[in-house]
C-alpha cells in the first residue's frame, strides 16, 4: 500500500478506533488476514470463524510487525491499536473499494465459468513483457481475496489483473464494485454453480454484473464463440469486442494447431505458441492478445509472453511418470471445463484414459450432466474410470465397461491393473474430491 495511515482506514471502514490518537498517523504498508503474513506496517484483519478466532493471533501479528488490528472484539487488542467494525469482511471490502481509487494504472477484470485462472495467468504473462503487473495469486478471487489483492497495489505496478470467481447473484456486483476494471473479460458462460444460478442464462446475468462497473470508454471483452456472450450488449459507453475462432469475432484465431508438442494459433497475422497442450488454451491466447494490443504492445512482445506462460498446478499441467503421462486437472471441475479437458485429451496420441470424479453444485440437472460427461469421456478415451458417488452417472454415460469406485482409496488400489505403459491419463473432478492423490499415485506407478 502507499500513502495510507490508520486514520484513512478508520474513515474508509467507518470503524471505531481504540488506542492512542497519535497512532492514527502511523503508515499502513499492507493488509493481511493471516498473522503469518504480517510484516512491518501491516494491518491485521481478524476474522471470527466457526473453528478459530483471528483475534487470538493479534499478539503474534504485533510481534511480526503489525501496527494495528481490525475486527469486532476490541477487548482482545492487547497492546495493539484496534479498529472496531461490525463485520471484518465488509470492512475489508470497504478498504479495497476506497484504496482502488488511488491506483492510476489499468485494471483488468477476469471471470468466466471455465478457464478464468488460465486466462488470468496468460494475460499476466503477456503484459509482464512490457509492464509491471500485479495479479491475483492462487485462488484469491473471492470476497476476501479481491480486496486483499487490490490492497497490494502501489506505484510500482502499471497493471493489475484481477480474477473474480462467483457462485451466486450479487457477488460479481460486489467484487467488481471493489476492483472497478477498465477492461472486463469473460471467458464463457458454462454449466457451473447451477444450484444458485439456475441455468446458463443465470450464469450470464451473474457474470455480466461486472459490466456495470466498467467506466465509460472502457472495454468489455467477450467470447464470441459462446452463444450467450455473443449476443450480450454491455452498458452504453462501454466498448464491446468479441474474441473467438468463428467469423463473427473481432479478434479471431486461425490456423490452430494442437498436439503433444503444444498449442499454437495465428491472430491478426501474429503466430502465438505455447509448449502446453490443449486447444482450450486458444481461448486464453485470444484475450491476452486483445488486451496486449489495447495497451499498446507489439506482436513480438505478446508472442514472448504467450511462450512464457505456465499453468498453475492442477489446471492442466502435464506430469510424466515412469509408466504414464498425467494431465492434472484436479483443481476443480464442472461439465463445461471437463468437456474442454476431454477434447484436449482426445488430441493426444496413444491409449487415453480419463479418471473423472464428482462435480458439485450442479443443481437438479446434476445426474444428466454427469451422464453427459461420461459420454464425452467415452468419445475421448479408450478407458473412463469414474470415482465418487455422483460419478455413478458418469459410469452410466460411459458404458458398462467403465469401472466405478466409490472412494479415492479404492480407485488408487486398482490403478496398477488399469493403467498400461505409455498411457496418457486425464484426472479431473471438483476440488473437494481430492483427486490430487490419484495424480500422485499415477506418478509413482513403475
Amino acid at each position: 500500500m502507499k500513502n495510507v495511515t490508520l486514520n484513512d482506514i478508520v474513515k474508509a471502514t467507518g470503524g471505531v478506533f481504540h488506542g492512542d490518537a497519535a497512532a492514527l498517523n502511523i503508515p499502513v504498508t499492507s493488509v493481511v488476514r493471516d498473522n503469518q503474513e504480517a510484516g512491518e506496517g501491516s494491518l491485521f484483519a481478524a476474522f471470527v470463524g466457526e473453528r478459530s478466532d483471528g483475534n487470538d493471533y493479534i499478539e503474534a501479528a504485533r510481534t511480526a510487525g503489525a501496527v494495528a488490528a481490525l475486527g469486532s472484539r476490541p477487548e482482545k487488542a492487547g497492546a495493539l491499536p484496534y479498529i472496531e467494525v461490525a463485520d471484518s469482511g465488509k470492512a475489508l471490502g470497504d478498504i479495497g473499494r476506497w484504496y482502488r481509487g488511488l491506483f492510476r494504472g489499468s485494471v483488468i477484470g477476469v471471470s468466466g465459468s471455465v478457464g478464468k485462472t488460465t486466462a488470468k495467468e496468460m494475460i499476466a504473462a503477456v503484459l509482464k513483457q512490457k509492464f509491471s503487473v500485479l495479479m491475483t495469486e492462487k485462488n484469491l478471487n473471492n470476497d476476501l481475496g479481491v480486496p486483499l489483492t487490490v490492497c497490494r497495489l502501489d506505484d510500482s505496478f502499471d497493471v493489475a489483473v484481477i480474477e473474480m470467481g462467483i457462485s451466486d447473484f450479487g457477488e460479481m456486483d460486489y467484487l467488481a464494485g471493489i476492483s472497478r476494471p477498465d477492461i472486463g473479460m469473460i471467458t464463457n458462460c458454462g454449466h457451473a454453480h447451477l444450484e444458485a444460478l439456475g441455468d446458463r442464462r443465470g450464469v450470464l446475468r451473474a457474470k455480466t454484473e461486472m459490466m456495470a462497473h466498467i467506466p465509460a470508454g472502457g472495454l468489455a471483452l467477450l467470447n464470441g464463440d459462446d452463444d450467450l456472450l455473443r449476443d450480450y450488449l454491455p452498458p452504453t459507453g462501454v466498448r464491446r469486442r468479441l474474441f473467438g475462432t468463428e467469423g463473427n469475432s473481432d479478434v479471431q484465431a486461425v490456423d490452430i494447431e494442437n498436439g503433444p508438442e503444444g498449442c499454437a494459433c495465428t491472430i491478426a497475422g501474429c503466430r502465438l505458441s505455447t509448449i502446453y497442450q490443449g486447444r482450450h488454451l486458444v481461448y486464453s491466447m485470444l484475450p491476452a492478445y486483445a488486451i496486449g494490443k489495447e495497451l499498446g504492445m507489439s506482436d513480438a512482445e505478446i508472442a514472448r509472453g504467450v511462450a512464457a506462460f505456465a499453468p498453475l498446478a492442477g489446471r492442466g499441467n502435464i506430469v510424466k511418470g515412469p509408466r504414464c503421462t498425467v494431465i492434472d486437472h484436479t483443481y476443480n471441475a464442472n461439465p463445461s471445463s471437463t468437456k474442454a479437458a476431454l477434447a484436449s485429451l482426445a488430441a493426444m496420441s496413444g491409449r487415453r484414459v480419463a479418471v473423472l470424479g464428482d462435480m458439485y453444485e450442479l443443481g437438479e440437472d446434476s445426474r444428466e450432466l454427469h451422464r453427459a460427461v461420461g459420454q464425452n469421456g467415452r468419445e475421448a478415451a479408450e478407458l473412463v474410470i469414474a470415482v465418487g458417488e455422483l460419478a455413478r452417472d458418469i459410469q452410466a454415460g460411459a458404458g458398462a465397461d467403465c469401472p466405478w469406485f466409490p472412494t479415492v482409496d479404492e480407485a488408487i488400489a486398482a490403478l496398477d491393473t488399469l493403467i498400461r505403459p505409455g498411457d496418457t491419463v486425464l484426472v479431473k473432478a471438483s476440488n473437494a474430491m481430492k483427486l490430487g492423490r490419484i495424480v500422485q499415485a499415477l506418478q509413482e506407478l513403475a
